[in-house]
This record gives C-alpha cells, structure tokens and sequence, in this order.
C-alpha cells in the first residue's frame, strides 16, 4: 500500500509575509554565520500547520479531500496575533525558531471550531500536541542540546519582527515530499475561510 506525508496549513501571506521576506532579503548575509547551526526554511515554505497527519493511504486521498472540503468551507476566518519570537520547545532543548501568536479573543472559538473540523477529517491520524499553539517554523536547530546560536540569533532578530495580526484566507491540504534538500509542499486542496461567521 503507498502511503503519502500530510498535513493541514495555510500559506502565509499579506502583511506577514511581507515581514519575512523583507527581513531574509535584507538580513541574509548578516546571518550567514547562524547557518552552521540553523536549517533555515525557505520563504516558499512559510505556513502555519493546523493539523499535522503524517502517513496517510494514498488510496484514501480523494476522499479525504471531499471532507475536508465540506468541512473547512463552512468555517469562518480567524485573526492570529503573532508577537513572540522564540525557541521551542525550550531554550535548554531547543528544536526549532519560531515566531508564535495566539488567537484574538474573538476567534478563540472559532479556531476551535476549525480544527474540530479538520481533526473529524482524520479520525484515525489525532493530534500530535493537547494544547494548539500557532506559530510559523523560521528554521530547525541542526544539533541537539542548547543552542548559543540560536538563543544569539533570537536577541537580535526579535526587533525585526513586530506584533502583527494575520487573518488566513485558505486551508490548504498539503502533500511533504521528503527529499535530501529538503520538504517539497505540494497542495492537493486549497479550501477559502468564510469571512462571515458560520
């Protein structure tokens, strides 16, 4: 049986995105040096993961998609304050850098009510984390253990990433192709958020 790699996100875009290409366009020579200690994602790649899959028959594909469809469509759109640029999932056993957010009081439920939507999709693949925690992935720690670096790159990185509110449009379903260079995201489905609530 093939089994393929998936998960649940949404691009980032708009003003977010903005933030972070502007930032590695004009930093990346400056940061170079963090290279040997951070795999960096690449700005294609930016997504917030709402719900992470994992192996998934293939043969099952096209019918997860019609559920999720018919699951996300009718949910509506939710503002996500991202203000913490940070190492997770501790600075002692750092994995990865991100910059993470939590939703504004008033989408609190109805990011509940979208990732019920989307775990109901996948009944047999629960989430990996109790509590969902949104954030976007900046780059993963190569070795194991404290990293300086990282913890160096956070301090003088962290005025170059102001509060900002995003409101995501879409949810994609994505297909991860693990290669040597790294995870190729090919989307499978790209579902729009209601802007009015459901």
């Amino acid at each position: 049986m093939n089994r393929v790699r998936l998960f649940v996100g949404s691009p980032v875009e708009g003003a977010v995105q903005g933030i972070l290409t502007r930032f590695w366009a004009e930093n990346a020579r400056n940061y170079e040096i963090f290279s040997r200690s951070l795999a960096w994602t690449s700005s294609e790649k930016f997504h917030l993961t709402w719900h992470f899959v994992g192996d998934f028959p293939e043969f099952e594909c096209e019918a997860a998609k019609v559920r999720l469809l018919q699951a996300v469509q009718v949910c509506p759109r939710i503002s996500i304050r991202f203000d913490d640029l940070a190492l997770w999932p501790s600075a002692n056993r750092p994995q990865v850098v991100v910059w993470s957010g939590t939703a504004l009081q008033e989408s609190q439920f109805k990011v509940s009510q979208l990732l019920e939507a989307i775990h109901r999709c996948f009944p047999n693949h629960p989430p990996t984390h109790k509590v969902f925690r949104p954030h976007i992935t900046l780059g993963r720690i190569r070795k194991k253990g404290p990293s300086p670096q990282g913890e160096r790159f956070i301090r003088l990185a962290k005025a170059s990433f102001p509060p900002q509110v995003w409101e995501p449009s879409h949810v994609h379903l994505y297909k991860s192709i693990l290669l040597p260079e790294g995870a190729v995201h090919q989307t499978l489905l790209r579902v729009p958020l209601e802007k009015v609530p459901c």
